[in-house]
């Protein structure tokens, strides 16, 4: 059994089925694993893993869960919302048996046979440069960047078919702005917290989702005459330049930049 992925282009955001981008031959009904691992746009290493959809359901969970507990630590649920680490997946994936004696019936009756797992594990273990305390999120990217799709494809009547593609996933490019959490520009030293000087990315009137392309860079002298340059806020007192700008994220947006002054307590 043979598959194909389509190389994909989607705006962060978007949703992409997996009828649009993965096909196999022969054509049948299969339960569809895919590993995305990749570089988002703030080059950052990531790696996502979403589960076919039947085994995401209300119902598939409720009878999932107590058998992955004894072996993940954590209920199917519990990972799906938390993510969890490379290493902590490959331990499981490898676990085949103890997911064959309690759930093989159950996986069958929803097309998944249990020897994607295994294939699942080969996938995990070619990624270059992947560690195994590498996070893991369930699910497809959320994060702009470029991926390298693998696609399992899962039928009990079949062997499992493998197939590469390539996804990449769109910054923003329009309707998104940047705005100053605080107006004042002058501040005590005591009065200043982690977030005093920070800005959020807007999207219209409201906060953006994502904020991790938000970053910061301050360039002045404190009162005693001494340089600062640093990404980090200042916290003695003196006069900066702080301009705020993107890098990463799922959204671009031109930098601001205004002068802050920090006086002594």
């Amino acid at each position: 059994m043979r598959v194909k992925v389509q190389a994909a282009a989607i705006s962060a955001g978007e949703t992409l089925t997996t009828q649009q981008y993965v096909t196999t031959n022969p054509e049948d009904t299969f339960a569809i694993f895919k590993v995305y691992s990749g570089v988002t746009s703030g080059l950052s290493g990531i790696v996502y893993v979403q589960l076919p959809e039947s085994m995401v359901s209300e119902t598939a969970l409720k009878v999932l869960d107590p058998i992955v507990k004894p072996i993940l630590g954590k209920t199917l649920t519990e990972a799906l919302q938390d993510g969890t680490t490379v290493g902590e997946l490959r331990a499981f994936l490898k676990n085949n048996q103890k997911l064959l004696d309690g759930a093989a019936d159950f996986l069958k009756l929803i097309g998944v046979d249990i020897t994607a797992f295994t294939k699942l594990v080969d996938t995990l273990n070619s990624l270059p440069s992947v560690f195994d305390s590498t996070r893991v999120a369930f699910g497809s990217p959320n994060r702009a960047g470029m991926y390298l799709v693998t696609a399992i494809a899962s039928n009990p009547n079949y062997n499992p078919g493998v197939g590469t593609g390539v996804l990449v996933v769109k910054m923003h490019t329009s309707g998104a702005s940047l705005s100053w959490n605080n107006s004042e520009t002058t501040y005590a030293a005591s009065a200043l917290k982690a977030d005093t000087l920070n800005a959020t990315l807007m999207r219209g009137d409201s906060a953006a989702d994502n904020q991790d392309g938000v970053h910061y860079r301050y360039i002045g002298f404190t009162a005693a005459h001494k340089l600062y340059v640093s990404s980090k806020a200042p916290t003695e007192a003196g006069t900066y330049r702080q301009t705020a700008y993107i890098f990463g994220g799922n959204d671009m947006a031109k930098p601001i930049s205004r002068t802050v002054t920090i006086t002594a307590d």
